[in-house]
């Protein structure tokens, strides 16, 4: 099985070259896809002196973050796809080693741990999610860190991709999608797979809030309703499973 990291970028010249770096040093072989929505910064520069020869980079214009994504899924030539910010980078050279072994074994998603970590090396909170317990998680306040979520490309064949009138938590309904509507067959690795940058796109204040009325139309989609107390469910379930700084 062949695994297809997909990356999204723009304006990325900061923190680029580490994540590419964490892809080159995997001890599995890869397919990366980089998709580059015109940056007017030095990413594409950096990207095309680092890239191998067989990483694929796409330069053009994009709807936003999620079309990206959407684009290096339609362009993937792997089995598997696994999503990695360009702001973030694998916690370990055996990630994909470790995410492909739970493929092999059947599943049709994996899932595991997220850590934040500073562009100067800082490591702070932990996020690893406890095991899905079937129908009703997410309604629960559960689900997992969508960095160090991976999925069968027959998955998104058949599901479909993200969606883009959510801007900021697509990521979320796609996931509620996969475990919740279609019930593919899923994986726990209780492990740190991916560590992430604290200073994402939905990391300010009126983002998260765009996050929260994503949420709710994410559920509204499917037929569900989330209240006030799914909110507090959600982030009480997560001060459980973080550690803090």
């Amino acid at each position: 099985m062949k695994i297809s990291v997909i990356t999204a970028t723009y304006n990325s010249e900061k923190l680029i070259e580490r994540c590419l770096q964490s892809v080159h040093d995997q001890t599995l072989e890869c397919e990366h896809i980089i998709i580059d929505g015109c940056s007017t910064d030095k990413t594409n520069v950096l990207v095309q002196n680092k890239k191998r020869t067989h990483d694929r980079h796409i330069i053009e214009e994009d709807d936003g973050i999620y079309d990206a994504l959407n684009k290096g899924i339609k362009n993937a030539t792997g089995d598997i796809i696994a999503i990695l910010n360009s702001d973030d980078y694998f916690a370990s050279v055996t990630s994909l080693e470790m995410i492909l072994e739970k493929f092999k074994s059947g599943a049709e998603i994996v899932y595991g741990g997220t850590q934040y970590c500073t562009s100067l090396g800082g490591i702070g909170a932990v996020y690893i999610p406890t095991k899905f317990n079937g129908p009703g998680s997410f309604l629960n306040g559960w689900h997992p860190p969508h960095p160090s979520f991976y999925a069968l490309k027959s998955c998104y064949d058949k599901s479909g991709s993200f969606l883009l009138d959510l801007t900021v938590a697509s990521d979320f309904e796609l996931m509620f999608r996969f475990f919740e509507v279609n019930r593919f067959k899923s994986s726990w690795l209780p492990l740190i797979l991916v560590n992430m940058d604290p200073g994402g796109y939905s990391s300010t204040w009126k983002n998260r809030l765009v996050g929260y009325n994503d949420i709710k139309k994410s559920f509204q989609i499917h037929g569900k309703s989330a209240s006030i107390w799914y909110f507090l469910k959600r982030y009480s379930t997560k001060v459980v499973e973080r550690y803090k700084w």
